[in-house]
């Protein structure tokens, strides 16, 4: 289980351990520990040498009130420190909790940059279950459409930081709000995005206007 700062509770990773669930956690950089020998301190006196992107493992175990725990840390570029407490031995902490961005990323795809999913105001579970697979359905076909549009039709421009000018569910979503709402009445318009609803987009390509399926690679 992976969390950030607002889930460290230690009754939380008490009940987590004793019911065999992993977990990494981030941490307050002044949320206290106990070493080995027994001296309190701040998590982060044992990281505040780490210079940028410089990470380190802590290989015995400390006390964070009644949870034994591991704890990593990493000095991000904007000079932060990212501390992992967990309650077994990750082989690769950073990159197990980098997992944490792509689950945080499709939430707000399903709520303010995309859906508006809180606005739905649900509270029954059945209810809920329904929207969810509905909205699952339509975050798979929207990035579909993205990387169709970026590899086929026109590729996404890259600011000056190095990213893309807007994420590929975006770029998709934007595109099937249009066609849906405007260009749903012209065969072709409403051929392609059936297409795009099925079809993986690296087997889609584009030619004369005309979107061309490619069989063979699809086996």
């Amino acid at each position: 289980m992976l969390g950030d700062r607002e889930f460290i509770g230690e009754q939380w990773w008490l009940w987590l351990t004793a019911n065999r669930i992993p977990f990494l956690m981030r941490m307050r950089e002044n949320q206290l520990m106990t070493d080995q020998q027994g001296r309190e301190m701040a998590v982060r006196s044992r990281f505040r040498d780490l210079k940028t992107n410089q990470n380190r493992r802590l290989r015995k175990a400390c006390w964070v009130g009644q949870a034994r725990v591991w704890l990593s840390g990493m000095r991000l570029e904007d000079g932060e420190l990212l501390i992992l407490a967990a309650n077994q031995r990750f082989r690769e902490p950073f990159d197990t909790y980098a997992l944490r961005w792509e689950i945080e990323n499709l939430f707000q795809c399903l709520k303010g940059r995309g859906f508006h999913w809180e606005d739905t105001r649900m509270t029954r579970y059945f209810r809920i279950k329904k929207v969810m697979a509905l909205l699952a359905i339509g975050f798979c076909w929207a990035h579909k459409t993205g990387e169709w549009k970026h590899k086929v039709t026109k590729p996404l421009a890259l600011k000056k930081h190095g990213r893309p000018e807007q994420s590929l569910f975006r770029y998709g979503l934007d595109y099937l709000t249009d066609a849906l709402l405007h260009s749903l009445h012209k065969p072709m318009a409403a051929i392609r995005l059936w297409v795009l609803f099925w079809w993986p987009p690296h087997l889609i390509t584009c030619h004369q206007g005309t979107v061309v399926l490619d069989v063979k690679s699809a086996g």
